[in-house]
């Protein structure tokens, strides 16, 4: 399988700097430029572009830092640390995946609640659906003569 080096990749767009190209769009849709921006990280760090990779990290930090992107947040300190890494900086390395281990956490946290409370809502509404009177059951939505009352009798009467 051929593989594309770094000149090939910058030939083939016109562009020495491939993250210039997604600044206009990110006021446009900034969750989509900070997934094309840490992809872009990654495939610098990839092909040995380790200027250009931290390039685009830093780029998506500012993103992520005007806009509130907290999911995107956590993956900027994720490449980052396989960054600091591939450039031998594995003090830097080490802080950066414990930022994004934090960060993590954080969103997991986040996420917990979000789905407590969701769950809890709907807990509510049915223990007053079920105050009220009006639940919905299957025994309650079926009319008295169900087809599947109507087949058995009629196959029995066929007999």
């Amino acid at each position: 399988m051929p593989t594309v080096d770094d000149r090939e990749v910058v030939d083939a767009t016109g562009d020495p700097d491939l993250s210039a190209r997604l600044e206009p769009a990110a006021d446009e849709n900034p969750d989509g430029s900070a997934m094309c921006l840490v992809t872009l990280a990654e495939v610098y760090r990839a092909l040995g572009r380790a200027d250009r990779a931290q390039r685009a990290i830093d780029q998506c930090r500012v993103l992520c830092e005007r806009y509130g992107l907290p999911r995107w947040a956590a993956e900027v300190s994720r490449e980052q640390a396989e960054i600091c890494a591939a450039t031998g900086d594995y003090r830097g390395a080490f802080e950066a995946y414990r930022e994004y281990h934090r960060q993590f956490e954080v969103l997991g946290t986040s996420a917990n609640d979000a789905r407590g409370r969701m769950l809890e809502v709907m807990f509510q509404a049915t223990d007053a659906r079920r105050e009220s009177g009006t639940a919905c059951s299957p025994s309650r939505t079926r009319s008295r003569g169900s087809t599947t009352a109507g087949m058995s009798t009629r196959s029995s009467a066929s007999r």
